[in-house]
């Protein structure tokens, strides 16, 4: 599947700096604006200024020695939760899926 405009967020990137370095210096030199900080990840939500197109300025931004990763706010879909099929079963197979120690651990 081809990744095309409508897989992120528009107008927004996701950016890590490197240790030591500030996300205002990245805000001055590519004119983005700060929207969040995302905790778990370490990771910076930055708002594109209007009309750039946001996959060549995380490339751009993604080059800067002093980030770790720059990227569109891809949407994502949830995992499946819960496995639908049963892989490798055959006719030999005896006994309870569930039953098997594995499962129940």
């Amino acid at each position: 599947m081809a990744i095309g405009s409508n897989d992120y967020v528009p107008r927004e990137l996701v950016c890590r700096v490197a240790a030591g370095y500030s996300i205002d210096s990245v805000n001055a030199v590519y004119g983005t604006t700060l929207k969040s900080y995302i905790t778990q990840t370490h990771a910076y939500l930055l708002e594109t200024p209007n009309g750039l197109d946001v996959d060549s300025l995380a490339t751009v931004i993604g080059y800067d020695s002093d980030i770790v990763y720059c990227k569109p706010n891809y949407y994502l879909d949830f995992p499946e939760g819960v496995q639908s099929s049963q892989p490798f079963l055959d006719f030999t197979s005896e006994g309870s899926y569930a039953a098997q120690p594995a499962a129940i651990d």
